[in-house]
């Protein structure tokens, strides 16, 4: 359904969709700008499929996710609410 550098989505034999947090190449997940492009991505992949009993949210690492990237998001947080 949607396979990205930090997320990836697939339809599960039970008819849920596992979205997986799983940043290619690193040891860690972070939520940064790239993960939140994905997520949009991925969601949008997972509303068009349609048929999806639920959405289970996973990790591919220890830590699901070590924490944000907060410096990426200064030029996000200049915009209004409904640029966001």
């Amino acid at each position: 359904m949607f396979d990205g550098q930090c997320l990836r989505v697939g339809m599960r034999a039970d008819g849920f969709v596992e979205l997986c947090f799983d940043r290619r190449g690193e040891a860690i997940n972070k939520f940064d700008v790239r993960t939140v492009d994905e997520l949009q991505s991925a969601t949008q992949a997972i509303r068009a499929a349609g048929n999806a009993r639920g959405v289970m949210v996973t990790s591919a690492k220890d830590t699901f996710i070590v924490g944000a990237d907060i410096f990426e998001f200064t030029a996000l947080f200049a915009k209004s609410v409904e640029e966001i």
